[in-house]
């Protein structure tokens, strides 16, 4: 508040009277004095500026009173400055404010008390209260002018903060020195008391340290407390409590006892027979009470300690709790005191003495007896506590080896079973072969003896050191091993140096000269012999080995079954072992006139027979009796398919056997001479029954094991063989000699003889299941074993209680037994495939043979559906299909067509569709009954323009050339970044990853389970149309069984031929049945194509099902067409309104038909000159264009003119 209320509105009649009352005031010489003048006092005034309160008193207490105010120190008076506040103070007036200012009552004693303000406090700022009487009378009166100067109010004392030092650090000894001190921000003098809780430990100021101590072990809480030495400057502070460990001092360790030791004289090595060794130890001293007995006679004293040679478990320990059963002894002694031996039963029973030091020293003896090779565990010297104490510093273990037996003679053949008969070469290995024996005369007499090698026949007792003599033993091949001579008829070996010698001896045999020395009832065997006069009991050794059964001779069996004049001779045609051929003409002929046979003439009847399985069929021929002339002799000849019959391709001819009958039904008019009558056959007496029924085992094995052998998968087939039988698809084995079964107990054993051999993948694969025996070990529980690799194995475990069985004349037969494969027959016989087994039948009798069905192959893999297709590199024929204008307008082209092609045999199947220049396979056809093969589809997108040959191979090769120029794709879309998925065949990955124990490789193509994806696809398409070509490239290369299967997939593509699609490869390497591939251009999947429509995406195939082609499966190899494989999905990204654009190349990379053709389907494709467009375009742009700045300029203008007006 300030002064100007009261003094505006006599600021003019002020001014004159101050120039009067100053003339006046110089006249006067003095003013009267008071008794006591007017005082006043203020309040301290904050520091942030407020109120302070001003008491006055010695004033005159009339009116008209004072003015109260506060203004700059120094002012001389209250009218020499500006005040910031003021209040009049007068009798009479209330305490508050008027419209001329505040006002404050006086007392009549002249004091009083008002509050005035005061600024904030500023560096060098000092604020007076000054009084002057009201109303200007301080002009002339100042008798009621005082001040006092107004204090400011002192600074608040600034905080502290105490942190404590410990050293050393965190703990310390008791009653050890430790040393306190602390620092105080901000820096403040004073002292420092040190305190643990609430006991003071002493003080010093700040900057000093004490040293202190705690004599008692515990945690100490230590503080530190500052106390300012300037309260109003500094307040005082408390440090953290510090928790201080205060340790008791360390105690000296009791001294350790001697860790126990033993020392064994000997411990490797160790002559199995039994060998004595010296066993020492240490540290065995009492350590009561764990070394204290717990059992009499040492119950409560120091129990000793065992010593013993033994077979211990790897868990053996009494103080882990191991039981006495882990620590079977062989050897035992038992240490204890001196005085004590006599109590435990003196040296008789093992005792010996542990010296006061715990030293001892005794002998074990160390022997590897059978018995204890049986057990468990590991052979070593034990020590462990006696007198059943359990005291794990006594148990010591120190492992024991004994030496390793010699080394036995082992011999070795590479190859024992399937030796070419006419002539294989094979390696006889000798190991090991001892050279103990001296000769008595050869080039090694008084050396090393040598053995005699030989490759003959052995009776069953052959061996000399049994005192077989030399015949009955016979070799058509012999050297003799030794360590001297080199040249036929010797071999030398190779000294080991340890007693020992080896060799090798590789050598051609046959078995004509071996079937020279055939001894009757005797075994073909590669064995060695002592020579030099000595006989080698050890050496004595024998390896079989056995020839491959010749291989069958193709044959045909003719019969005729019916004649008639009207329907001709059917005679039905039986052939057998033709091997692997899948397709073979068979025809009647007159006999040895073949040379005249061609595809419609020559012959009384012919048929293409496809497909072949096993290498036999069985067909009916129908020769009419026109064709048939009595006088003649006739024959069937069965010859190669594709080819003329001739002495190169004829597989097996054989005589037709007509009878008189036959001719007289084929020509009744005609009377036949009459056929003798056969001889009678008086019979074979009958056997009576035997009073016991021959035993056998009925079983399938594993159907789906089969199955999959003679699959398409597996290629394979079934040999039975050894006196076993396959009948109804399953195998029978006679039982063998030796039965121990027991018919009270129904337990034994009960052995079969016959073999079953499975292979498949070309060799790959190979399990034979042998010689069958069933041990019966309860009324209920059974276990088969078999022989495979020449190992008897644990095949199946077998469910008796849950069989039927039977029990009649002294048989005991069990069937639908259930059958499980037990690991080892998994893992030994079936290689590590898992399979089902079927139930079996067994049936415990006497000896005999196995029941009548088949023997040999007996099942087989067809090899039709699935094998691979060669196509001959040039087109077999150019001529002999006619096409109309219209059809071959529209095959140049590459539109769909139909094509039909004549002289085929009658319903003849197989028949190729292949494209030539590079032959590629379009598909197989079959004849009508007119021997017509039609063929509809159209050719593959990949097949460049230019001269083709399109052809029909069967029995006879029909052709025709033409030059393919498709027309351009005239409304379609250039499509880029497409992608394809596709899985291929899940099955097919499956199998792969499974029993192939194969996988794939990828090139630019990647996996997501479950498919194979392509991207980056290029090329054009016509959704309208439903044409085009989109190439992905990349490849995947499946390999499988050891490289059995290794087929690689390249250059994928997707082609759109009308309804229906295709995925394009080229195919390479060679299939599961080893034949090699090379195919290009393959249309290996086909699916069916929806309607197609430009999306936001392009051209999308969504999952469209897909099967594998003819040519796929002459390609692939392992599935027949028509196989559904895994459905292809597919991307074409393409605008909606796309037309083809040429994918861009350099200029100088586009041949100049394409470049023409490019040229072309631009014009096509152009319907208007481009250039007016342009022009409409530019006006339009103008037009728009000065609209607006019409608009703008409007607007402009109208803001110009209304100020400030905005638009919009």
């Amino acid at each position: 508040m300030n002064t100007q209320p009261f003094l505006d509105r006599s600021r003019a009649s002020i001014a004159a009277l101050l120039a009067f009352l100053l003339v006046v005031a110089g006249a006067l010489t003095a003013v009267p004095a008071f008794a006591a003048g007017p005082s006043v006092s203020a309040t301290q005034a904050p520091r942030a500026g407020g109120t302070i309160t001003v008491t006055g008193s010695g004033f005159s207490g009339v009116a008209p009173g004072v003015y109260v105010g506060v203004g700059a120190a120094g002012l001389s008076g209250f009218y020499g400055g500006t005040m910031s506040d003021v209040v009049w103070v007068s009798p009479g007036n209330a305490e508050g404010s008027t419209g001329a200012g505040r006002t404050a009552p006086m007392t009549e004693s002249g004091t009083f008390s008002v509050q005035l303000s005061v600024p904030a406090h500023a560096e060098g700022a000092q604020y007076t209260v000054y009084t002057s009487k009201a109303h200007g009378g301080g002009f002339t009166d100042p008798s009621q002018n005082a001040s006092t100067a107004i204090a400011w109010q002192p600074l608040p004392a600034v905080a502290t903060t105490t942190t404590l030092t410990v050293d050393p650090a965190a703990s310390s000894l008791a009653g050890a020195d430790f040393a306190l001190g602390a620092t105080v921000e901000p820096a403040a003098s004073g002292t420092v008391s040190y305190f643990n809780g609430e006991t003071q430990l002493g003080s010093a100021v700040v900057g000093t340290t004490i040293t202190a101590s705690i004599a008692t072990a515990g945690i100490a809480q230590l503080t530190a407390v500052f106390t300012p030495a300037d309260p109003a400057a500094f307040t005082g502070s408390t440090s953290s409590a510090v928790s201080y460990e205060i340790t008791a001092p360390p105690v000296d360790p009791e001294p350790e006892a001697p860790a126990p030791t033993v020392t064994v004289s000997k411990t490797t090595g160790l002559d199995p027979d039994g060998e004595t060794v010296t066993v020492s130890g240490s540290g065995f001293v009492p350590n009561p009470p764990a070394t204290d007995g717990t059992r009499p006679p040492l119950a409560g004293k120091f129990g000793g300690s065992y010593i013993v040679f033994g077979k211990f478990l790897d868990e053996w320990t009494p103080s882990s709790g191991a039981p006495t059963s882990a620590r079977p002894g062989i050897d035992t002694k038992w240490g204890v005191h001196a005085a004590d031996v006599a109590s435990i039963g003196g040296a008789a029973r093992g005792g010996i003495a542990i010296a006061a030091d715990g030293t001892f020293e005794t002998t074990l003896t160390i022997s590897r007896s059978e018995a204890s090779q049986v057990l468990a565990g590991n052979y070593g010297v034990y020590t462990y506590s006696g007198a059943g104490a359990k005291y794990a510093a006594f148990e010591t273990y120190t492992p024991i080896t004994f030496a390793e037996p010699a080394p036995s003679p082992s011999l070795a053949v590479s190859k024992t079973e399937g030796l070419d008969p006419e002539g294989d070469t094979i390696t006889i290995t000798g190991t090991d072969y001892s050279t103990a024996g001296k000769a008595i005369y050869g080039p090694s007499a008084g050396q090393p003896a040598g053995v005699y090698a030989q490759i003959g026949w052995l009776e069953e007792s052959w061996r000399p050191s049994a005192g077989a003599v030399s015949g009955q033993r016979s070799n058509a091949y012999s050297v003799w091993a030794q360590g001297v001579q080199t040249q036929a008829p010797y071999l030398k070996w190779t000294d080991n140096g340890d007693g020992t010698a080896d060799f090798a001896w590789t050598v051609e045999i046959d078995e004509a000269t071996l079937e020279a020395k055939r001894l009757e009832g005797a075994t073909l065997a590669v064995f060695t012999v002592g020579a030099g006069g000595v006989v080698q009991a050890v050496n004595e050794l024998a390896v079989p080995i056995a020839f491959a059964d010749p291989t069958p001779v193709p044959a045909v069996d003719v019969t005729v079954t019916d004649a008639s004049a009207t329907a001709g001779a059917t005679v039905q045609v039986a052939a057998s072992n033709l091997g692997d051929v899948t397709g073979a003409y068979a025809a009647i002929i007159e006999k040895g006139t073949e040379s005249v046979v061609t595809a419609g003439d020559g012959f009384a009847a012919m048929q293409y027979v496809r497909p072949i399985s096993g290498g036999s069929f069985t067909v009916d021929l129908v020769a009419p009796a026109a064709k048939l002339d009595r006088a003649k002799q006739y024959e069937v000849i069965v010859w190669r398919q594709h080819s003329n019959p001739g002495a190169d391709t004829i597989y097996a001819r054989g005589d037709v056997p007509f009878t008189a009958d036959h001719w007289t039904k084929l020509f009744p008019e005609v009377t036949p001479p009459t056929d003798p009558e056969p001889p009678v056959d008086p019979g074979t007496p009958a056997t009576p029954p035997a009073s016991v029924q021959g035993g056998s085992l009925a079983w399938a094995i594993s159907s789906s094991f089969a199955s999959y052998i003679t699959g398409s998968i597996a290629h394979g087939s079934i040999a039975v063989t050894g006196g076993a039988t396959r009948s109804g698809g399953v195998f029978q084995f006679g039982q063998a000699t030796g039965s121990t079964y027991d018919a009270t107990t129904g337990t034994g054993t009960v052995s079969y003889t016959g073999s079953v051999r499975f292979t498949g993948h070309g060799g790959v694969l190979d399990v034979t299941i042998a010689n069958p025996q069933v041990r019966i070990t309860s009324p209920n529980a059974a276990t088969l074993y078999v022989t495979s690799g020449g190992s008897q194995v644990a095949f199946a475990n077998l469910d008796l209680s849950a069989a039927v069985r039977v029990t009649a004349n002294g048989t005991v037969s069990y069937s639908r037994v259930p059958a499980t494969l037990t690991a080892a027959g998994r893992n030994q016989v079936f290689q590590g495939y898992t399979t089902e087994l079927d139930p079996l039948a067994f049936t415990i009798g006497v000896p005999a043979a196995a029941p009548a069905g088949s023997t040999g192959t007996v099942a087989a893999a067809p090899a039709s559906t699935t094998r691979t297709t060669s196509l001959p590199a040039a087109p077999p024929a150019s001529t002999g299909i006619d096409l109309d204008d219209d059809t071959l307008a529209a095959l140049q082209k590459g539109e769909p067509v139909t094509v039909s092609a004549s002289g085929f045999t009658p319903n003849e199947e197989g028949i190729k569709v292949v494209v030539y220049s590079t032959p590629t396979l379009l598909g197989e056809v079959a004849a009508d009954a007119s021997g017509k093969a039609t063929w509809t589809g159209s050719l593959p997108a990949a097949l460049e323009d230019g001269e083709h040959t399109l052809t029909f191979q069967g029995s006879v090769d029909r052709g025709i050339r033409f030059t393919l120029a498709r027309a351009a794709i005239a409304a379609g879309c250039f499509v880029e970044a497409a992608t394809l998925d596709w899985g291929f065949k899940e099955t097919f990955r499956t199998y792969i990853e499974g029993i192939a124990a194969g996988g794939w490789e990828l090139t630019d193509v990647a996996y997501e389970y479950p498919e194979f994806v392509w991207t980056a696809g290029d090329g054009a398409v016509d959704a309208a149309t439903r044409t085009g070509l989109v190439t992905y490239g990349g490849s995947i290369r499946f390999t499988g069984h050891q490289g059995a299967l290794d087929t690689t997939l390249t250059n994928a593509r997707v082609e759109l031929a009308g309804d229906t699609g295709y995925l394009v490869f080229d195919v390479s390497g060679t299939t599961q049945a080893g034949e090699p591939v090379t195919a290009a251009g393959i249309r290996f999947a086909e699916f069916a194509l929806p309607d197609l429509e430009v999306t936001d995406d392009g051209l999308v195939l969504d999952a469209l099902p897909a099967t594998l082609t003819d040519a796929g499966a002459a390609a692939f190899g392992t599935y027949a067409a028509g196989d559904e494989l895994d459905p292809v999905s597919a991307v074409l990204p393409a605008a909606g309104d796309c037309a083809v654009a040429a994918a861009p190349v350099k200029a100088e990379e586009v041949p100049v038909a394409e470049a023409a053709e490019a040229e072309a389907l631009s014009a096509d494709r152009t319907t208007a000159p481009v250039w007016p467009w342009v022009l409409v375009g530019i006006a339009l742009a103008l037009g728009i264009g000065a609209v607006v700045w019409i608009v703008v300029s409007r607007r402009r203008a109208t803001a110009g003119g209304n100020g400030d007006q905005t638009a919009g």
